[in-house]
């Protein structure tokens, strides 16, 4: 599906895309002289009064630009209208081969689609033209705050979600367009990018690779339905009120409306995707588990469904949501390159982590060591107290290093699979020297083989890379995309010294300036210093705004 995708475009290339995603900016400013002054015009929908606002932050919009929604009911006002004129609206392209739709009167509403707009109006006088001026309109999607959308956009962005699972990449292709996805395709291009070695996290490679899946997720669902963006989950709003234990039936993406409530037990989440279970693989060349599925190599967990937990074992809040003070201290760093490597774990990173979490007892849908197994085994260590909070809080982290080392094998068999206890081993290579030196395990203090048993706890998906599964998993990069928007937006207040991209991991591609990043979208792949230019918020490429880029509740 993904070769095709490309393929079929394989004649785009980099500066090619940019012209046609600034293809509306230009033509507006082609014709600056003939502009409607600022103010006479005005757009309004459902959430805004002046739509004009959301273009604001950014300095590419022209001044009095009016920002229509594609696909979404849009006023158009002519501001303090003169009675004795008639106002006539012409609302094409750019382009001179699609008929202009005409409307007549100071009011008109218009759904208008993505893409190089054109809105003319006319003054006349006892049908007589005697002015006209071009309306700067840019037709953009807003990405908005998940709580501020009503009821009917809720829906339809969970259904545009659930539509995701519900079709093969060509069941749905066949419905709804060659830009349609499925889920199994999209969680498989992130855990694909992150196995055996890790193009996509631990690196300057991880913002862009996100911020593209989430352009390639949206993508699919407004094939499916074109209205649809994919909202953010402003989380440092609820770090700073409540603790990870809390999150789960609190926090809005995790209630019964949007992607259900955890079983405190189970992890089994509730609701629209409730019985949603991961694929099987099929043949031996997909990653998968010890189990078969379309998940991550190192997972140990037999139950197929998705699973959360928010907590680690006896540590509940050994973890916390990033709160405005994370933001802030990652907005403070000067460089580049630190941006980019520290923007998962400082402002990010512990989401996951918490949400994933691990089951406090065992269940039907446990192996065999559980928490308090685990606890015994680390408690009778010789090691430090952070030593062992380290390993509590995420022994999956532990366990996926040994695994891509060669230190941890994790294979499935017949019959560790019909007891639902497939668990991992450690190696001939995974010696104590090896134990002591990465794992800062000190020597004597424990086996290898015992270690590695102790890591065998199943813990919820997002604490890996078969998160992308779950379809609260995207709107977590939405909000740190929005987080980077704001930084190069403010550079003034916030300045990068040093631009430099240092290279890095040079046995592992994605993290280096001129690596391709592993995930395509708008039909070709980019490196990472395409996308950085791409998703800069000073550029105007992308097809979508933010709501709001004020952070004034955070302080800054």
């Amino acid at each position: 599906k993904l070769e095709a995708y490309l393929g079929a475009r394989s004649a785009r290339n980099f500066d090619e895309l940019k012209r046609n995603l600034h293809e509306q900016l230009d033509h507006l400013h082609s014709v600056s002289d003939d502009l409607c002054p600022a103010g006479l015009v005005t757009a309004s929908n459902k959430y805004s009064a002046d739509t004009s606002e959301y273009l604001r932050p950014y300095p590419w919009a022209p001044d009095g630009a009016l920002l229509v929604e594609p696909h979404r009911s849009t006023t158009l006002q002519v501001v303090s209208p003169t009675r004795t004129m008639k106002y006539q609206w012409s609302i094409g392209d750019w382009g001179e081969d699609k008929e202009a739709h005409e409307a007549v009167g100071a009011v008109i509403s218009h759904k208008f689609s993505p893409g190089t707009v054109k809105v003319v109006l006319k003054k006349m006088m006892q049908d007589k033209e005697v002015g006209s001026c071009v309306v700067p309109v840019l037709a953009k999607y807003v990405r908005r705050d998940m709580g501020k959308l009503d009821d009917e956009d809720r829906k339809a962005v969970v259904t545009a979600l659930r539509a995701l699972y519900d079709y093969s990449d060509e069941e749905g292709e066949k419905r709804f367009g060659e830009n349609f996805f499925s889920a199994e395709t999209l969680a498989e291009v992130h855990i694909d990018g992150a196995a055996k070695c890790d193009h996509i996290h631990d690196g300057n490679g991880f913002l862009n690779a996100h911020m593209l899946l989430t352009a390639m997720v949206e993508s699919a669902l407004q094939a499916v339905d074109p209205v649809v963006t994919i909202p953010y989950w402003a989380y440092e709003r609820d770090g700073t009120v409540m603790k990870f234990s809390e999150v789960n039936g609190n926090s809005l993406p995790f209630t019964e409306e949007w992607f259900g409530v955890a079983d405190e037990r189970t992890g089994e989440i509730s609701g629209v995707f409730g019985d949603i279970t991961y694929p099987v693989a099929g043949s031996a060349d997909r990653v998968q588990d010890m189990y078969g599925l379309v998940r991550a190599p190192w997972n140990i967990s037999p139950n197929p469904k998705i699973t959360r937990f928010f907590q680690s074992c006896q540590a509940p809040d050994i973890t916390s949501l990033p709160t405005c003070d994370d933001f802030h201290e990652w907005l403070n760093m000067t460089h580049l390159t630190h941006l980019m490597d520290r923007v998962q774990y400082t402002p990010h990173g512990g989401t996951h982590l918490g949400i994933g979490g691990y089951s406090h007892e065992k269940s039907g849908f446990d192996p065999s060591i559980t928490c308090s197994a685990i606890v015994q085994i680390v408690d009778s260590l010789d090691v430090s107290k952070a030593w062992i909070i380290d390993f509590l809080q995420n022994p999956d982290r532990i366990r996926k290093t040994l695994w891509r080392e060669g230190y941890a094998t994790c294979k499935g068999s017949p019959s560790c699979r019909a007891a639902q206890v497939c668990m991992c081993e450690s190696t001939e290579s995974f010696t104590e020297e090896v134990m002591e030196e990465l794992l800062e395990a000190p020597a004597g203090s424990t086996t290898p083989q015992d270690l590695v048993k102790a890591l065998n706890i199943a813990g919820g998906d997002q604490l890996t890379s078969q998160g992308a599964f779950d379809p609260q998993f995207h709107l977590t990069h939405t909000n740190i995309e929005r987080l980077w928007s704001f930084r190069m937006l403010n550079t003034d207040k916030f300045p990068i010294d040093d631009w430099t991209w240092y290279e890095q991991y040079e046995e592992c591609s994605g993290h280096n300036p001129k690596d391709t990043v592993h995930i395509p979208v708008f039909g070709i792949q980019l490196t990472n210093l395409d996308a950085l230019e791409l998703f800069d918020a000073r550029n105007g490429y992308m097809p979508y705004v933010y709501d709001s880029l004020d952070y004034s509740f955070c302080g800054f």
